[in-house]
């Protein structure tokens, strides 16, 4: 299995500032091999015992990635296929193309480098492919890398982390 960081920055909030829009989860994929999470917990402070720590981080990233899901599916409901895959420029990446990168990205570091899915990641083609008439298997594939993120880490251990 290859290697990779994950370093983790946990930020405490108030159950009622949950709807605040400039307190929002960031994935980053910052360098080869190393991921950042900021993640925003209702837990009220870090001194409670630490065993519940690796539950809070699966909680808060299950929520993220289950929000994000919803919100990429509202996002994509109001394109057709063609506006899916089209380039706002040139240089630029089309929603469709984002979405494969993005279910790339969790099938990869998820998926084959935690679950040991097998999944072998093909990047470049996230980006050069043409996929016009797969939106909703696109869609699909996110669907499923999300699920198997859930599940990777409704099964984590505290020794995981």
């Amino acid at each position: 299995m290859g290697s990779f960081d994950i370093n983790v920055l946990l930020i405490p909030q108030r159950p009622d500032q949950r709807s605040r829009p400039d307190l929002n989860c960031a994935f980053e994929s910052f360098s080869a091999g190393t991921i950042l999470v900021l993640l925003l917990t209702t837990q009220p402070s870090f001194d409670s015992d630490m065993n519940h720590l690796s539950h809070t981080i699966a909680r808060e990233l299950i929520h993220q990635f289950t929000d994000f899901k919803r919100r990429v599916r509202t996002l994509a409901q109001e394109l057709n296929e063609e506006q899916f895959w089209i380039k706002p420029y040139a240089y630029g990446n089309s929603f469709g193309n984002l979405v494969l990168h993005v279910t790339g990205n969790l099938n990869y570091y998820i998926g084959a480098q935690i679950a040991e899915t097998g999944y072998i990641r093909k990047r470049e083609l996230e980006f050069t492919e043409t996929h016009v008439g797969k939106k909703e298997e696109s869609l699909k594939a996110l669907d499923a890398a999300i699920e198997t993120l859930i599940a990777t880490f409704e099964t984590q251990t505290d020794a995981d982390w």
